[in-house]
């Protein structure tokens, strides 16, 4: 056990601050389960949208602002392992409300159920949407924060080999470089025409590889919050009865 974990070993606040890492990851990962399950009941795959920040003009519109809200007022509230990692989380946070409050353009007909508008003026940086620099810069910033900042540990490379650090630390890489595939992908779907052409009209590629980037963003913070290949006296089980006060 560390000497920080030997401080924190009975710090309720302590336990509280790795179940908001977890309740991050889950936030992450519920947000385009609960959009791709809400458009199989509403009428099925013709339903699904073009990507998840296409949704905004739908009936789920407001579950997307909620949960994307939610997550980076959580997000600004982390603090890393020094004022680097903070700010990252605090950028992301703005990133991810710069995307909710400056919508995309309307890639469909607009559900006769929504309460948002599409929006006469696209803020545009050259020919990109603000939208998309703010969902871009969020993924990295996330990316970098896993590969970078996760990893790190008091402890030397030798003195943490075959522990469950070593298999978190692999996780958060693997996580990280996964969320930046995703990103260089779309850049290469919005980027190059002929690209396109190589998948069917109706395929949802945009909001599959956001879906990919998402799960990994949250597989990344559960394993942060230790609620999965945790140390001892931490984990899911631990979250859960502190959660449930028994």
């Amino acid at each position: 056990m560390t000497s920080h974990q030997k401080k924190e070993e009975n710090n309720a606040l302590v336990f509280s601050y790795l179940e908001l890492r977890s309740a991050i990851g889950i936030l992450g990962m519920l947000l385009p389960v609960i959009l791709f399950i809400s458009c199989m009941l509403e009428g099925g795959v013709n339903h699904l949208q073009v990507s998840i920040s296409c949704c905004y003009y739908t009936n789920r519109g407001d579950v997307f602002v909620a949960i994307v809200c939610l997550l980076s007022a959580f997000l600004f509230t982390y603090k890393g392992y020094d004022w680097k990692d903070s700010l990252l989380s605090k950028l992301a946070a703005v990133c991810g409300l710069g995307l909710v409050f400056n919508p995309t353009t309307p890639k469909e007909p607009l559900s006769d159920l929504t309460i948002h508008l599409p929006c006469l003026h696209i803020n545009k940086i050259g020919p990109l949407e603000i939208h998309l620099l703010f969902a871009a810069s969020f993924f990295v910033l996330l990316a970098i924060m896993s590969i970078v900042f996760f990893t790190k540990s008091e402890h030397s490379k030798e003195y943490i080999k075959g522990t469950k650090k070593e298999t978190r630390n692999r996780v958060y890489k693997t996580c990280g470089y996964i969320m930046l595939g995703c990103i260089v992908v779309l850049l290469f779907y919005f980027a190059v025409p002929g690209f396109k052409k190589m998948f069917p009209t109706n395929f949802p590629l945009i909001f599959i590889l956001e879906t990919v980037a998402l799960w990994a963003f949250g597989f990344s913070w559960l394993t942060k919050g230790e609620a999965i290949w945790a140390d001892e006296k931490t984990g899911l089980k631990t979250h859960l009865k502190r959660f449930l006060n028994i």
